[in-house]
């Protein structure tokens, strides 16, 4: 497994596919506040974040919502990003900690 850190990384969301951009989240625990890196959703609205670690997620409440399914490498078995989708509607992911690419999973947008 590499254990480097990812490339700069450029996700869609996997909802809207609309861009993403790089920012801190703010998590509230009873008696705690964490700071989160994530992409989020650049449409307004949305609550759609995509983390390295966790993978795609809604953010809502101050409070990460997982999803229970993530696209997994299958080589590393790091959270997958949406990297493009083509004009014919395939979704391409990929691995940000070893680049591995594959097509498919998830295709219902919101």
């Amino acid at each position: 497994m590499n254990h480097m850190a990812p490339a700069r990384i450029s996700p869609l969301c996997d909802k809207d596919l609309a861009g993403m951009s790089p920012r801190n989240l703010v998590i509230e625990f009873p008696g705690e506040i964490q700071r989160l890196s994530a992409h989020v959703c650049d449409v307004q609205g949305c609550a759609r974040c995509y983390n390295e670690a966790a993978g795609y997620f809604d953010f809502v409440a101050g409070k990460p919502i997982l999803d229970n399914e993530p696209m997994l490498c299958q080589r590393d078995a790091h959270p997958m990003f949406l990297a493009l989708v083509s004009d014919e509607g395939r979704r391409v992911w990929r691995c940000p900690w070893c680049d591995e690419i594959t097509t498919g999973g998830p295709a219902d947008c919101e």
